[in-house]
Parts: C-alpha cells; sequence; structure tokens
C-alpha cells in the first residue's frame, strides 16, 4: 500500500507539472497575441493621425514649397500657417520613427505604407530643420527620429526598386 500510495503522489506531481507548464505556455502565447495586437491597434492609430486633412496638407506643403533652406526661410517670414502644417507634419512623422525605433510598430509594415512617402519627403524636411535650427539657435537636435527613419526608408526604397 505504500508503494502504491508514492507512485500515485509522484503521479499526481507529474501532472501538477504538466498543468503549469501547459498554463505557463498559454499565458505566453495570450500575452504574445496581446502584444501583436497592441502593436497592430497603435499602427492603426498612426496610421489614422497621419492620413488625416491637416497632415497631408503639411506633407504637400512640405513637398511643393520647400526645395531649399531659402524656400524655409522665405515661407517662415511669409506664410507662418503654412510653415505650422509643414513642422506639424514633420512632428507627427517623427513620431512615427520613435514608436518604430522603440519597437512599438513594426518597421517593415511602416516601409510598406510610408516608405516611399518618408524618403520622398527627407530632403524637404531637412531644409525645415536646418531653417528652424539656425533661425532658433538649439543646440538640440530637431526630429531626429525622422531623420533617421526617413535615410533608412530611403535605402529601404532603392531596395525595392532592385527587386
Amino acid at each position: 500500500m505504500g508503494y502504491a500510495l508514492a507512485i500515485a503522489s509522484v503521479a499526481v506531481a507529474f501532472l501538477a507539472m504538466v498543468i503549469a507548464f501547459l498554463a505557463l505556455w498559454w499565458s505566453r502565447r495570450t500575452w504574445r497575441a496581446s502584444v501583436e495586437q497592441n502593436r497592430r491597434d497603435m499602427f492603426l492609430g498612426l496610421h489614422e493621425k497621419l492620413s488625416s486633412a491637416e497632415q497631408q496638407t503639411g506633407r504637400r506643403f512640405l513637398r511643393e514649397k520647400i526645395g531649399s533652406l531659402r524656400d524655409a526661410e522665405v515661407l517662415r517670414r511669409e506664410d507662418p500657417n503654412c510653415l505650422r502644417q509643414v513642422v506639424g507634419a514633420l512632428a507627427m512623422l517623427d513620431i512615427l520613427g520613435l514608436y518604430v525605433e522603440k519597437g512599438f510598430v513594426d518597421k517593415e509594415l511602416v516601409f510598406e505604407e510610408w516608405g516611399s512617402l518618408l524618403a520622398e519627403l527627407h530632403p524637404h524636411g531637412v531644409h525645415v530643420i536646418e531653417e528652424r535650427r539656425q533661425n532658433r539657435g538649439s543646440g538640440r537636435k530637431l526630429w531626429p527620429h525622422f531623420r533617421r527613419l526617413a535615410l533608412e526608408a530611403a535605402t529601404w526604397v532603392e531596395r525595392q526598386d532592385q527587386l
């Protein structure tokens, strides 16, 4: 009888370990699914904000009105409201870059959706950044996440064109 009790005790302990392992596996699987869902939701939220009329207008102004440092200076003096929209668009793209760098959103997904635009806007954005740096005298780098992401997007676009 003592031997049977020992075997039953070992079997119960083993079963408890199996159940604990399955619970841990299921918990980890659920956590991963939750993280992925949160990343998708964050991407969709950013996509919605980036697709707003105001953001589109700011990016259009950036593309159409700023082709040089001089253009950025003229825009600051002559149309500060337009420049405000351009700055808002750059700030939002900087947030996108920050989220990519922190891994909050998937970089490949961002490049598939926004890569060409980021690459196209980069040279225009650099003029605005330089104009603001010169006129504000700030030693702080402006929109560093945008700059890094846009440069990387340009490389990504070149690779896509070669495929």
